[in-house]
């Protein structure tokens, strides 16, 4: 027997749920896993206030998108990204549904070798800020020698987003408030506050070359050596998500570098 939070309604934390609930064996392909660490995530709450949509027919609805803890038993066929999964592993699960339980029972495609060097409450919500945020460098291309202009970078996927450009070379120039300042730059970027700065900060060529967003929507093939060009490539903030899907505000929205030598803005939404 698990306990787990659901939404019986849709709402505010009122509408919020204990409940005992009998998981069985795995099946083909599932794993258990003892939660000892469950994330907690905007995607979490707007699922229940109905942001993503009041479909009665999804109530109730079993709340958290990922989670940390050891594998309690394991299907046939069950294989990972990382390969087989055995009882005892400790382990990361994302993307899933129902974190908020003493149990859950996974697909073993969403099960991943937690890093020995976090420990469960820190490895529990890695992957989805994670994940959003190395999309939106792999949207952008982003490599060394770019300027990536990361707004928002003391949030969850902001600070993710610097840290991996900044080990891809990236020049990183972060926007947050002042009291934020010193944590980036511990990260390796260049802190702006949010305001007139971040224009001179981030583009010492405002004189030549264009600031309007690409429109491409994906990467194209250079035929121009990096040297001959500069590209800055921008990480912002997401627009509220039109779905149920708890990534739908990472969404592209520009990318690609051009084969001239002129700076161009790559936007992404992370």
């Amino acid at each position: 027997m698990t306990i787990a939070v659901v939404a019986s309604a849709y709402g505010g934390p009122e509408v919020l749920a204990v409940i005992d609930e009998e998981l069985g064996a795995p099946g083909r392909g599932q794993v258990l896993v003892d939660v000892l660490a469950a994330a907690a995530n905007p995607a979490d709450y707007k699922m229940y206030s109905g942001a993503f949509g009041r479909d009665p027919s999804k109530l109730p609805i079993r709340l958290g998108f990922e989670a940390a803890g050891v594998v309690a038993a394991v299907g046939e066929d069950a294989e990972g990204p990382a390969g087989a999964v055995h009882p005892g592993d400790d382990v990361i699960a994302y993307r899933i549904q129902g974190g908020y339980a003493s149990q859950v029972m996974v697909p073993a495609s969403a099960v991943v070798p937690k890093p020995s060097t976090l420990s469960f409450e820190e490895a529990s919500g890695l992957l989805l800020t994670g994940a959003t945020a190395a999309h939106a460098l792999i949207a952008t291309a982003v490599a060394a020698g770019d300027t990536v202009v990361v707004h928002g970078a003391s949030g969850g996927v902001g600070s993710m987003a610097v840290q991996l450009a900044v080990i891809a070379g990236a020049r990183v120039i972060a926007t947050a408030g002042e009291s934020s300042h010193a944590y980036l730059r511990q990260l390796g970027a260049q802190p702006v506050s949010y305001g007139d700065g971040l224009r001179s900060a981030s583009m010492p060529w405002t004189t030549t070359g264009s600031t309007q967003p690409s429109t491409r929507s994906a990467p194209t093939k250079r035929s121009t050596p990096r040297s001959h060009w500069s590209r800055t490539a921008t990480v912002s903030p997401p627009s509220p998500p039109s779905s149920e899907d708890p990534s739908s505000g990472s969404e592209s929205s520009a990318a690609g570098r051009a084969p001239t030598p002129e700076p161009r803005f790559a936007t992404v939404h992370a």
